[in-house]
């Protein structure tokens, strides 16, 4: 379908060189066809736009055809950059009553393209475009009242612009929707605040992505995630000097928390930096870190250390310290199942440890049963396979793989390996 509005749009282009003899209109013509510059939703949503304002097909092609070229001077499109001349191709789309056309006319004197800065002239277009309900013009509105230019600030006008043109699912609308629940010039509401960012993301509009994560960062809203904050903010760091920012003072946070934190502070700034997860990965920061909360001996923290030692995260690899802390942290808690899985692991490929397989087993299915979906694979990948002479039991893998499936095991990728290995052998 948009593929054959770019064709229409291409010979209504064409059809204008001859009406309003603009040269280098071909160029324009092979510049949409490779579409570098306007998308095919966009020029489909404009040409049914004009669809649902005028009856006449010539009157469509006319709005459109002239839109679309004021864009291209505008923006300098296959031919140089010319405000003048798209300011009389987008008076002659306003000549037409195309709310569009109105819009750019005041983004041009907003701007003072072209022609003489002239913020009421803006205002005045934008107003002749809010009449028939188009949505940039009432985000633009917004603005204006918003910043004062033209007018007086009026945060409450302004307001009722942005909910307007939100309604029109405008997604830069909605994100200053949330500036406004955030930062209270309405009235706080943080939670709201959360969500009008999530609408504005889910449009399109990357940079609300930010405004998420600082959400996140403070606890606006939702609970604080310094996880979620800083892979926002790292994955958007390069084109965003706002996520900079913040990139850097949660590094400054962290080294602060890693000096002057808590315990329970450095064992999750420790777990950040061994997983990668909420900070870029450092495996001997991870290490001093979770080894100096380790005195808080709470079950987590001290199976945590073990998990160190038993990789090899920031120190040498040593079986029989990870064992003897997997048992410590068990000790501490008998329902801490993690350290029921990473022992019942050790005896039973009998690392660090005597070969125990029985109580491997036994330990194992304790914490599957408890709903652990690492031990729920892994039950099901010993009985599958076979090795460490655990007996295989196709009955057993069949029901630990459903149950790791259904908790949502993290390893995505070996539960998917297993799950082809046992469909080629039958098993399921």
């Amino acid at each position: 379908m948009f593929k054959f509005f770019l064709a229409v749009l291409a010979l209504l282009i064409l059809s204008s060189c001859v009406s309003y003899q603009y040269d280098d209109v071909e160029s324009s013509l092979l510049y949409l066809e490779a579409d570098r510059f306007f998308s095919e939703e966009s020029i489909a949503e404009t040409y049914l736009y004009a669809e649902q304002l005028y009856d006449k097909p010539e009157t469509i092609r006319e709005v459109v055809n002239l839109f679309y070229l004021g864009k291209l001077y505008e923006e300098g499109v296959g031919r140089p950059v010319n405000y003048r001349k798209a300011m009389d191709l987008y008076r002659r789309a306003a000549d037409e009553g195309f709310p569009k056309a109105y819009n750019e006319i005041g983004n041009l004197y907003r701007f003072g393209l072209g022609v003489e800065q002239d913020y009421n002239q803006a205002l005045a277009w934008y107003l002749k475009a809010a009449e028939m309900n188009h949505d940039f013009a009432l985000y633009n509105l917004g603005v204006f009242y918003e910043e004062g230019y033209g007018v007086d600030v009026d945060y409450a006008r302004a307001f009722e612009f942005f909910q307007r043109s939100a309604a029109l699912n405008n997604k830069f609308a909605y994100n200053q929707l949330g500036e406004f629940y955030r930062r209270g010039l309405v009235s706080t509401d943080f939670e709201t605040a959360f969500r009008m960012y999530e609408k504005s993301f889910a449009l399109g509009y990357e940079g609300a992505e930010d405004n998420l994560a600082l959400m996140y960062l403070m606890g606006w809203g939702v609970p604080v995630n310094y996880m979620k904050a800083y892979d926002i903010f790292s994955k958007n760091a390069d084109t965003s000097e706002f996520a900079r920012e913040y990139l850097e003072k949660m590094n400054k946070l962290y080294v602060n928390m890693a000096l002057n934190g808590s315990l329970e502070q450095k064992h999750r700034l420790g777990w950040m930096y061994w997983k990668g997860k909420g900070a870029e990965k450092n495996p001997t920061a991870a290490f001093a870190l979770i080894s100096e909360a380790s005195a808080l001996g709470t079950c987590d923290v001290v199976n945590d250390l073990g998990a160190l030692y038993w990789l090899g995260v920031g120190t040498e690899q040593d079986f029989e310290k990870a064992v003897a802390l997997f048992r410590q942290a068990i000790d501490k808690d008998e329902n801490c199942l993690t350290a029921k899985s990473d022992l019942g692991i050790a005896l039973i490929t009998g690392s660090g440890v005597r070969q125990d397989v029985g109580r491997g087993l036994e330990l194992l299915n304790s914490a599957a049963e408890a709903g652990l979906a690492r031990a729920q694979f892994l039950l099901a990948y010993y009985h599958f396979h076979g090795i460490y002479r655990v007996p295989i039991d196709d009955e057993l893998a069949r029901k630990w793989l459903a149950k790791a499936v259904e908790n949502a095991y993290e390893n995505q990728d070996a539960m998917n390996k297993l799950m082809e290995e046992m469909k080629k052998s039958g098993s399921i």
